[in-house]
């Protein structure tokens, strides 16, 4: 079966895997409780073709087979006292199409999106900034209308009914997502996305600004504090970097205090900024359930069960951690890996720090991308979920065309 369009070499997957990014609160159906949605078909589909590939090539190796053993093996080791085995495996199934893509599927699929990755770049922005309208119109309509524009819009297929809640009087908009903090860091990757790619030479002057336009104003209606830090910090880490360029490095800032200083005095973007504060040191809050109750969280897991954590889809009142705060579970994906997985999530961290730092080693924008993905698992307790995997693989991608192209200098300079 071939899936890809040869007269162009788009290839239908990954247009597929980029647009399903639009559509996480999109069920297909139920399968034992959990959601199918259109991110398991698609990986699914793109692991059996690299695995029919490369079983018809015989090119696998030790050590892919061995990474592979060892990430399949790490959840398994604690399934003997789990009190959840049905989430447990519902988990682990999630977790097994993402180790089995990152092994045999990754460098195949970055291979298609390098083919053509302007145009895998340009469908992603296209496809934010139609989101994005969506979401601006949506709290237009709800705060001055009454009108909830978009709720419900899947209907049936609808995985979770929308959350939409108030900050400083107003309606926040979700867009077509389930929740505003999701639409939110949508737009701060989106962000973190243009100014990689422009300095990168893959985006136009023209639609930089457009693009970048609407991920502020879509970040402004979101009314996120969390996603206007992220976009804040990415903004600044992108004018330091700018430090050996005198005349962009003041431009930038001279913009950039512009810029703050008019939506600070005639919108009320930064309100949401004001109850930071407040909220990580007062319980019950959403700043405190965001950073304060994960740690407890953490604190509790290393007690009872240091080394391998709770397991994979345990929460609630089923063990010695039981529930602290509002939620059964953790809403912060970088202390969520520690309750899971105990001291053993530093087995992944480490790799993927090492990773991040060779990364650097050949462009340091790539702290631009490891910022807007730092962002989107602060905000989120779903770090083994497709909906956050497909947004990480594309960031990825994105960042492994600095690498290749940095390595094709050195290459031609040496010769």
């Amino acid at each position: 079966m071939n899936l890809s369009c040869k007269k162009n070499n788009i290839d239908v997957l990954l247009v597929v895997m980029i647009l399903a990014m639009a559509f996480e609160n999109f069920k297909i159906f139920n399968l034992l409780g959990a959601p199918i949605k259109i991110t398991h078909l698609v990986f699914l589909l793109a692991i059996l073709k690299s695995l029919f590939w490369k079983i018809a090539k015989q090119q696998f190796t030790l050590k892919s087979l061995s990474l592979l053993f060892l990430w399949c093996a790490i959840p398994l080791l604690p399934v003997y006292r789990l009190a959840d085995t049905t989430e447990f495996f519902k988990t682990y199934m999630v977790y097994l199409i993402m180790v089995f893509f990152m092994t045999f599927s990754y460098s195949d699929y970055y291979k298609r999106f390098e083919e053509n990755q302007k145009k895998y770049i340009y469908l992603f922005l296209w496809m934010m900034l139609i989101i994005q309208i969506l979401g601006i119109i949506q709290f237009i309509c709800m705060n001055f209308f009454d009108y909830f524009f978009l709720e419900g819009i899947w209907g049936s297929f609808q995985f979770h009914s929308s959350i939409f809640g108030m900050q400083s009087g107003l309606y926040r908009a979700y867009s077509i997502f389930h929740e505003p903090s999701l639409f939110g860091w949508m737009s701060t990757t989106s962000f973190a996305i243009c100014i990689y790619v422009k300095r990168k030479n893959y985006l136009k002057r023209f639609y930089f600004y457009l693009f970048q336009l609407f991920n502020l104003i879509a970040v402004g209606v979101s009314v996120s504090a969390s996603s206007l830090i992220m976009l804040l910090i990415i903004y600044i880490v992108s004018i330091i970097l700018e430090s050996k360029k005198p005349v962009n490095f003041m431009v930038n800032i001279i913009l950039g205090l512009i810029v703050c200083g008019l939506l600070w005095r005639f919108t009320h973007i930064f309100d949401s900024l004001g109850r930071v504060n407040n909220e990580f040191s007062r319980s019950g809050t959403s700043g405190y359930e965001r950073l304060n109750t994960p740690f407890k969280y953490v604190v509790s897991t290393l007690e009872n069960y240091p080394l391998l954590g709770r397991g994979l889809g345990q929460e609630g009142s089923i063990d010695n951690v039981g529930v602290i705060g509002l939620y059964k579970g953790v809403n912060n994906s970088l202390f969520g890996i520690f309750v899971n997985l105990g001291l053993s999530a530093i087995i992944y961290l480490s790799y993927f720090i090492y990773y991040f730092i060779r990364k650097l080693r050949y462009s340091r924008d790539y702290l631009l991308l490891i910022i807007a993905l730092f962002g989107i698992y602060v905000s989120t307790g779903a770090y083994i979920a497709l909906d956050t995997f497909v947004v990480f693989v594309f960031v990825l991608f994105i960042g492994d065309l600095t690498q290749k192209n940095k390595q094709h200098l050195i290459v031609k300079r040496g010769n």
